[in-house]
């Protein structure tokens, strides 16, 4: 099965898993816990009912979620100080962040999306669900 979501980019076969390096920004401390992170699921095999496929796919979603939560933890102050500044006097630069926060909030709701689409297409698809079994 070959994954391509935000940051990782796998192929996933019976028994090893592929990682190509990317374009796309990831900083050091997600990276670094991504691959402790698969590395640790693909090596505990005998107390895991998964098979090799799921598990590697579990560290992915694992991994790809964090991502989405950090980034959200980090959009989500920033909208909320804004939201309160728009009771006050509305000026230029408030107007000016509305839309910068307006098109940050856009972006990462395309990226969500994205990946909800990815998952509802394999989780729709009986061939690739069959892959993993």
């Amino acid at each position: 099965m070959v994954v391509n979501l935000e940051h990782i980019k796998a192929i996933i076969k019976a028994d090893m898993i592929v990682l190509f390096d990317t374009d796309i920004v990831v900083d050091k401390q997600h990276q670094s816990m991504f691959i402790f992170d698969l590395q640790e699921r693909l090596r505990t095999a005998s107390g895991n009912a998964l098979p090799f496929e799921l598990r590697g796919m579990e560290a992915i979603l694992i991994s790809v979620c964090n991502v989405l939560r950090d980034d959200f933890n980090q959009l989500a102050p920033k909208v909320n100080a804004l939201l309160r500044k728009l009771e006050g006097d509305l000026d230029r630069s408030t107007m000016v962040s509305i839309l910068e926060m307006s098109k940050r909030l856009t972006s990462f709701e395309a990226r969500v999306n994205s990946i909800q689409h990815a998952l509802m297409e394999v989780l729709n698809s009986d061939e690739d669900m069959y892959v993993f079994f």
